[in-house]
């Protein structure tokens, strides 16, 4: 009787650790933290720059979190003076957070080209992306031509050479380096293109 009541104690107690063990088990299962998913957050529509290059292009953008592509393609506004690019350029960008989570924005860019020199109006707009109706409000721009990089070194003497040492050193005052009256802008956004598909324009400056 004895060693019968000292079994059952024994297969009692086992049970009680299993049932234990399966209660901790599933209180530390619910507690642990969810994976990171992909980041959630309004949609953002980024404002126009204030000066463009005459080379272009003028973009405007809208950012969506999460890095998914919008149910349907944003319908962006014609502009006045500038030719507005057939395609948008869709730009993913995946940060790393603290944590080890990850954050993915998905940017979709609609570009225009100038056609000229001058200040122009970005008309207000709405873009409807995602169920959110997005609004932009009138903007000016300027369009002209970026500065040379190279400005800093016009006053910079040649170095001697042997007409140098004829003639005299040339003085950067009597040489002047005429300004550029032409520019050319290529496009090609995706990675491969077939022919016929590279778009070249070139602007010459009367």
């Amino acid at each position: 009787m004895a060693a019968g009541h000292i079994r059952q104690q024994i297969l009692r107690a086992t049970w009680l650790g299993l049932l234990a063990g399966g209660l901790l088990g599933s209180a530390v299962w619910a507690q642990a933290p969810p994976a990171a998913g992909p980041g959630t957050g309004p949609v953002v529509l980024v404002p126009p720059p204030t000066t463009v290059p005459l080379a272009g292009p003028l973009a405007l953008s809208v950012r969506l979190p999460g890095g998914i592509p919008p149910a349907t393609r944003p319908s962006f506004p014609e502009i006045e003076g500038f030719r507005k690019a057939p395609t948008l350029v869709s730009t993913t960008t995946t940060r790393l957070l603290p944590g080890g989570q990850r954050r993915t924005e998905l940017t979709l860019t609609q570009r225009y080209y100038p056609y000229a020199e001058g200040s122009y109006v970005v008309p207000a707009f709405d873009l409807a992306v995602n169920g959110q109706l997005l609004h932009s409000p009138a903007a000016t721009l300027r369009v002209g031509i970026a500065p040379a990089a190279t400005q800093g070194k016009a006053n910079t003497l040649p170095a001697t050479g042997s007409l140098d040492q004829l003639l005299g050193r040339p003085k950067p005052q009597y040489f002047y380096e005429p300004t550029d009256r032409a520019y050319l802008a290529l496009e090609a956004d995706p990675a491969t293109v077939y022919v016929g598909q590279v778009e070249a324009e070139y602007y010459v400056r009367a």
